[in-house]
């Protein structure tokens, strides 16, 4: 998923001209969509076999990488990511950590009011006790699903801030080892 965030960051901004804050949205969405599709399967196993998926589903995103050469630029990778820029101020140097920061604080904000909101105390509930999560009427798929589609949309962030912090991404960047 972080690598999703990558090159939906990198193919928006080298082909079609997005700045930073366009390309992110555009990640968090597809980022999630894949988290959604990833989902279905993956929150109605346990143990091994959750890791077993995910770990598959990171293998078909890496050949996938380097496989689809029109979109991704194969093995060689998307060069020529432009510096970030939003607004139409560029980012460059310290402004540009000035974001990351602030991304950052964002986002451990909402992270810290979902923990403390119903939904938050819902996936407590369910890591701890799945069954008595659904003994007191909580959809526990739903709110597994629900986690797995946040984590994929801050992964699909963190990717797309990574493209445009390095100028370059290939698929040798994310690689299974990488994942572990």
């Amino acid at each position: 998923l972080f690598a999703l965030g990558s090159y939906t960051g990198a193919v928006l901004s080298t082909r079609l001209g997005f700045d930073l804050i366009s390309a992110s949205i555009v990640a968090i969405v597809i980022a999630s969509l894949f988290g959604a599709l990833l989902a279905y399967p993956t929150v109605r196993v346990r143990g091994v076999y959750l890791a077993v998926i995910t770990i598959a589903f990171g293998l078909i995103v890496e050949n996938v990488a380097i496989e689809w050469q029109g979109l991704t630029g194969g093995p060689m990778g998307i060069t020529g990511i432009p510096k970030p820029s939003a607004f139409g101020i560029p980012l460059t140097g310290f402004r540009y950590y000035t974001v990351l920061a602030a991304i950052l604080f964002a986002v451990v904000v909402v992270t810290h009011n979902l923990k403390r909101s119903k939904y938050g105390r819902a996936m407590l509930a369910v890591s701890q006790s799945e069954t008595a999560a659904q003994s007191v009427g909580l959809n526990v798929v739903g709110i597994r699903t629900l986690s797995f589609v946040i984590a994929a949309a801050t992964a699909g962030l963190a990717g797309v801030l990574y493209a445009f912090l390095n100028s370059y991404i290939s698929p040798d960047i994310f690689t299974f080892s990488d994942s572990i």
